[in-house]
């Protein structure tokens, strides 16, 4: 049985792409292994938002060599967009496919291990433009051996933005809707697996439909997944300020399916900023935002992402951010330094900052999330919640692990009966990296149905 191994960096909409890729291989009669062990087949599926992502990337295809000097090294994702003929100039890589290409990369690897393809390393797969192709899982049979409780569904590609400083749009298209009925029966599919929770990802999930003469938006997609039997959890991974309204925070709000997580991007609490990042919105309408979540919901989880040294950030603009978010009832932040993309307006911009700023004010923001997050999960202490547990161990402890509905990594004594099963657990102590908590009951034990009930309805709103 031929062996293959994956690698991802970057975003989770690349996590869940993997992981489609994974189930294709293994349908094909791949042993999946560990990447960084020996195998037939290694697919790295790379991220270029970033220069770190991108030296990120070519360590993962240096190691991918050594591991498997004779094995098949692949490159895809958007590094392999965006500088293809310079991955395809590295030594260790053996072919290259865009993002365009991705559906196509089980199909190029057979041809290639057969020797019946052409010579070339990169694949010429269709535009961007024209792609319509969502991966998507096809069999059943192999998602349960994975021993996971969350799938996550893309339902969208591609991004319309154009925010000055951002390579998306050049290495993912346009946006693109998948189909709802496609989403629906994946979805479905996803439930008849087991998993109790989906995780809904895309790169600008909040454009769903845009793109169509359809009807149907992100909250439709939304109501349809919450009505199906089976999924227990839905949650947003991501959604731009812009695509929010008053109907759409009514429906997160009140449907009990829906998780209560929030993940926001801010990217800068100065509206002159803003402007100079061609974002599309301002300060006052996502201060909105967030303070409508949290009087609905006093223990949701809203997170930020939030970026340092943008051209022209001046001092006072930078502390503007820093007070904007220390002003709001923001849970934790994805703190980020500009980095120069080339073909990005924001390369012209003047202002560039040196290294050394941009690493403080990533610092200093960085503290400012991790005492949010510290806070939020420490005001969880002696309370009870229903915890998802996972087929995963604290490396220290060796307990097992699981996640609250608002985002919140909790490591307790459930026994491995409750995977996969909701458990109410009380919490005894909290940092900033996440709770320990104490299992009131197994809920794979039915002798204790009833204070289980209890229990659960004990959670905090």
């Amino acid at each position: 049985m031929p062996r293959a191994s994956f690698s991802t960096v970057g975003c989770k909409l690349n996590t869940y792409e993997t992981e489609m890729l994974r189930y294709e291989f293994a349908r094909a009669g791949y042993e999946i292994v560990d990447f960084g062990d020996s195998a037939d087949v290694t697919v790295i599926n790379t991220c270029t938002v970033t220069s770190r992502a991108d030296a990120d990337c070519r360590k993962m295809i240096r190691r991918a060599r050594r591991a498997s000097i004779n094995g098949t090294v692949v490159v895809t994702g958007c590094m392999a967009e965006r500088a293809t003929e310079d991955i395809a100039g590295m030594s260790e890589v053996d072919l290259v496919i865009g993002n365009a290409g991705k559906a196509h990369v089980l199909e190029r690897v057979t041809s290639f291990r057969n020797g019946t393809s052409d010579d070339e390393t990169v694949f010429a797969a269709p535009s961007l433009a024209k792609s319509q192709q969502f991966l998507t899982i096809h069999s059943s049979d192999e998602a349960g051996k994975h021993g996971r409780t969350r799938a996550t569904l893309q339902v969208q590609d591609g991004c319309d933005e154009h925010c000055t400083y951002c390579i998306i749009p050049s290495v993912r298209g346009r946006s693109r809707s998948r189909p709802l009925s496609e989403i629906v029966e994946h979805a479905r599919r996803i439930a008849g697996m087991g998993y109790r929770e989906i995780a809904i990802t895309g790169v600008n999930t909040g454009a769903y439909g845009e793109d169509t003469e359809a009807s149907a938006r992100f909250l439709d997609v939304l109501r349809a997944i919450a009505e199906i039997d089976g999924i227990e959890r839905v949650r947003v991974n991501s959604i731009e300020p812009n695509a929010i309204d008053d109907a759409l925070i009514d429906f997160l709000t009140t449907e009990p399916k829906i998780c209560r997580h929030y993940h926001i991007p801010l990217q800068s609490g100065s509206d002159g900023v803003l402007k100079r990042m061609n974002r599309r919105y301002r300060t006052e309408q996502y201060s909105h935002i967030i303070k409508s979540l949290r009087t609905r919901q006093p223990n949701a989880a809203i997170g930020a992402d939030v970026m340092v040294g943008f051209p022209g950030e001046t001092d006072a603009e930078f502390d503007e951010t820093v007070r904007f978010i220390d002003s709001l009832p923001i849970t934790y932040l994805h703190v980020f330094s500009y980095s120069e993309r080339e073909g990005t307006p924001a390369t012209k911009l003047g202002g560039h900052h040196s290294r050394a700023i941009k690493d403080r004010r990533n610092r200093e923001l960085r503290k400012l999330g991790l005492e949010k997050r510290e806070e939020f999960h420490r005001r969880h202490i002696g309370d009870v919640v229903s915890v998802l547990v996972e087929d995963s161990r604290d490396p220290i402890t060796g307990s097992l692990r699981g996640l609250t509905d608002n985002y919140i990594r909790v490591t307790t004594d459930a026994s491995r009966t409750a995977i996969n099963t909701f458990v109410p657990i009380r919490i005894v102590d909290a940092d900033a990296h996440g709770a320990a908590g104490i299992a009131i009951c197994d809920s794979a034990d039915e002798s204790t149905a009833g204070e289980r009930k209890t229990a659960v309805a004990e959670v905090s709103v």
